[in-house]
């Protein structure tokens, strides 16, 4: 998401800008080509910079994963801007242990020459680099006032104040080193808001005036399957699309949308997700613990099972939930998922998680056509008709 809104505000009508990572790459705006992997290969990296540059571009945003770190698929590219958004459980099937992904984060920051470094000092591993890096460091906060302030010695920051969500949006009051200002956007949660002011630190460093970056940030919408909003009109709940995939990916969506909801206590939240097969194990009773924690009724569903046996993954989800008898099992994704918009009320909202933007689905050897929106619209649509 992070990527998305940084492109989305660098791009303009004379100045276009390349955007690669999981959606695809390619120029902002138009249909982005699908490499398969977060970060290609080198070659396919240079060419593709190679490309957007003689379309016109003045920038590119990528987003760098840790395997592309690794294997050193990004070797010799400059980076004006390298931004860490956190440091969660991901790639632990790739990675040995947190501790080797932590490290391997680092070398983005360490050995590509970044001229800034964007920084979340909400996050222990972002605090950790911030003492590391000195003068090339942009340091951002949702909770200054939480955050021990000494500990950063940086003189440049971008904090957020104030924030105030409802079910519009959000309303962040912002305090930097560049000066004081407001911003109000359409997205939905306080985790993006910190992608929010990520974006805004990066803007800054690129030498956009201050007002022209609030400004630009302000019109910025979510990217594809990433709290994607659907329905919460005439009478129909609101679904939310999220990619979240990792408990702290799931907790964050959750946490997110509770904010958003009626603070009379009269909305519930309901999610519907799953996890993929192959993948680290481990994560699996985590986001079932931090399903039935944070939403008023779950119901659980196959994600990407691959060549895993469904049940298999759904009882390994079933492990971390104290009452698994209150979770709703349907293994058809589709038939998960317009579950629980048939139960849904009005002023309710619906999580599905875990694929987002995906437009497809893994089962066995078997590559299907399957997107979570095209079905939540084919519901909605019906229902209102």
């Amino acid at each position: 998401s992070c990527a998305y809104y940084i492109a989305q505000a660098l791009h303009d009508q004379d100045n276009p800008c390349g955007l690669a990572g999981t959606l695809g790459h390619g120029l902002y705006g138009e249909v982005l080509e699908q490499a398969g992997l977060t970060t290609a290969d080198l070659l396919t990296l240079r060419r593709w910079l190679a490309d957007v540059r003689d379309k016109g571009a003045h920038c590119a945003v990528m987003e760098v994963s840790s395997h592309a770190l690794d294997q050193q698929r990004v070797q010799g590219l400059p980076f004006a801007v390298a931004v860490l958004t956190n440091l969660g459980r991901d790639h632990l099937d790739y990675h040995p242990d947190l501790a080797h992904y932590a490290a391997t984060k680092k070398r983005l920051f360490t050995d590509y020459n970044a001229q800034h470094c964007v920084l979340n000092l909400d996050d222990a591993f972002g605090q950790q680099l911030a003492g590391e890096l000195g003068e090339r460091v942009i340091a951002y906060s949702c909770e200054p006032a939480k955050m021990n302030l000494s500990s950063y010695s940086g003189s440049r920051y971008v904090w957020a104040n104030c924030i105030t969500l409802d079910t519009d949006g959000q309303h962040i009051e912002l305090q930097s080193s560049w000066g004081q200002g407001q911003l109000s956007s359409r997205l939905l949660g306080r985790f993006n808001t910190s992608n929010l002011l990520a974006a805004l630190a990066t803007l800054l460093a690129l030498g956009m005036p201050w007002q022209r970056a609030l400004q630009r940030l302000a019109r910025v919408s979510n990217a594809p399957g990433r709290m994607e909003r659907l329905g919460g009109q005439s009478g129909q709940p609101l679904v939310v699309v999220d990619y979240a995939h990792t408990p702290q990916a799931l907790e964050h969506a959750l946490t997110a949308l509770r904010e958003h909801t009626n603070p009379q206590g009269s909305s519930r939240v309901w999610c519907v997700f799953g996890c993929g097969g192959e993948r680290d194990p481990g994560k699996r009773p985590l986001m079932g613990a931090v399903a039935e924690r944070l939403a008023d009724h779950v119901i659980i569903t196959n994600d990407n099972p691959r060549n895993e046996d469904p049940a298999q993954i759904i009882t390994h989800i079933q492990a971390g939930i104290q009452v698994p008898q209150d979770c709703q099992i349907l293994q058809d994704r589709a038939q998960a998922i317009r579950a629980a918009l048939a139960q849904a009320q009005a002023n309710d909202i619906v999580l599905v998680a875990g694929k987002g933007h995906e437009d497809y689905q893994v089962i066995g050897s078997q590559r299907m056509s399957f997107d979570d929106r095209v079905v939540i619209r084919d519901y909605l649509r019906e229902q209102a008709a």
